[in-house]
This record gives structure tokens, sequence and C-alpha cells, in this order.
């Protein structure tokens, strides 16, 4: 069975690109720049550099699945029967375009919910142990 998890990280990504640009005009040309939790910030950035973080899960995603694609490929003993290590790259690259669409929010937010600041280390935690869990599933069954 394969799965789908490419949609939702499409979703994902187009949900990026739309919170960009429908808060276009709403906030300030200049935005905080690695905000702290205490609402303060080291520097500043330009409202347009917000449009590099779709943009960057876009090439990620792009990148991840080419390098998944030509390395099981290359080496077909690493795609295993069940599909887990593609599932297990499908959840990295989702992954990731959550903690950028994070990490958009925060500056979207100007720092001022802290849901998504935290929010972003915790989803690296759960992509990490969904591969170790992947990594046994794929050991218990040889």
């Amino acid at each position: 069975m394969k799965n789908r998890l490419w949609i939702i990280t499409s979703g994902v990504i187009l949900v990026n690109f739309a919170l960009v640009l429908c808060f276009r005009r709403s906030l300030p040309e200049i935005l905080p720049f690695h905000i702290s939790l205490d609402g303060s910030y080291a520097s500043t950035m330009p409202y347009t550099r917000l449009f590099t973080y779709p943009a960057t899960s876009v090439v990620l995603a792009t990148g991840i699945y080419l390098l998944a694609s030509i390395a099981f490929r290359l080496f077909p003993a690493l795609n295993d029967s069940k599909g887990i290590r593609m599932t297990t790259v499908d959840i990295l690259v989702l992954g990731l375009a959550l903690i950028i669409l994070s990490s958009t929010c925060v500056s979207l937010t100007m720092g001022k919910v802290h849901f998504f600041m935290f929010a972003e280390p915790v989803i690296l935690l759960i992509v990490v142990a969904a591969a170790i869990i992947g990594e046994i599933q794929i050991r218990k069954s040889k």
C-alpha cells in the first residue's frame, strides 16, 4: 500500500505560501528576526524574506525525494518490501515542511504566540522517533 503523506506535505507548503501572501498587507515591511521568548529580537528582516520559507520547503522536499529515489534505485536493498523507509522519507519531508511553517508563523505573529516556537523542536523529535521506529520495524521483519 502506498502512503499519501506527500499530499499532506504539499498542503502544508501551500498553506505556508498562502499565509505569507494573506498577511502581506497587515504586517510592517520590517519584521523581527530571531525572536526570543521574552519578545526581544537581535535583528530585523524585510517582509519579503518570508517568501524564502515556503520556497525552501519546496526545494528541500524536491531534493529529498530526488535523493531518496536515486538511493533506492542505486541500492535496491534499501527499499524494504513494506515501504517503511519510503514512509520514513515522507515523514521527514512532512516534518521539515511543518518546522518551516512554524518558523513562518513565529515571524507572522512577531513572536507573540510561543506555541510555534515550541512546536519546532517537538516536530523534530517526532521525525527522529519515526525514523528510529521505522528502522526497528524493518529489523524485526527480517
